[in-house]
């Protein structure tokens, strides 16, 4: 792809996702822009929100929406999903992490759904167990800042967008720590319990996406 046409695609895809974070109905939006949508990359996506930022569009405003834009996007992204065994030594260990990630989530739900549904409390405490082991991954949160956003801040020109993932990472601890205090005593759910774990899977299943 020419330089020019690069630019075109980047513009458009610019467009699209300024109108995705002012509300414009996805649906029709993704009609609107198919034909760029399906040439993008996770590049494109660094870039795009670089050139938000630039724009004056701030983080917060950013990932309030990006959950939502990358599950509209995961359709066209997925093609350049990397496989483990083609990863990095490095990029391998995150992605055998995100792994492990997903079955304490599933673990975590799965226990949820009983008490929920099946009208067990008596189970409020091994909820309270597998939160604990969530926040065991905070280390691999740490790896990535301390380690990965250092490496790519110094690598590339458009890191800003990380301020972005920066962010998330600080609202998953801050759910850890509120759901910690609301389960303390809890021998029932409650409306703020259920709220702050349904925030809580959103943004670390979310995570394991990006």
């Amino acid at each position: 792809m020419s330089d020019r046409k690069r630019e075109e695609l980047l513009e458009r895809l610019l467009e699209f996702s300024l109108k995705f974070i002012a509300g414009e109905n996805s649906r029709e939006l993704v009609d609107q822009y198919r034909d760029e949508l399906s040439q993008i990359t996770p590049w494109d996506m660094l870039e795009m929100e670089n050139r938000q930022m630039a724009l004056g569009v701030g983080p917060d405003e950013i990932g309030k929406s990006i959950d939502k834009l990358l599950n509209v996007l995961g359709h066209f992204l997925e093609k350049h999903k990397t496989r483990i065994k083609d990863a990095a030594q490095g990029l391998n260990w995150f992605l055998l992490e995100n792994r492990a990630l997903e079955t304490k989530l599933a673990e975590t739900k799965s226990v949820l759904k009983s008490i929920e549904l099946e009208g067990r409390p008596e189970l409020i405490p091994r909820l309270r167990e597998l939160l604990a082991g969530l926040r065991e991954f905070d280390v691999h949160y740490v790896k990535k800042e301390n380690l990965l956003f250092s490496f790519l801040e110094k690598r590339i020109e458009f890191f800003k967008p990380l301020t972005v993932m920066w962010g998330i990472h600080g609202s998953i601890r801050a759910k850890w720590k509120n759901l910690d205090s609301l389960l303390e005593n809890a021998d029932r759910m409650t409306p703020p319990i259920r709220r702050e774990l349904g925030s809580l899977f959103f943004l670390m299943f979310g995570m394991i996406f990006k």
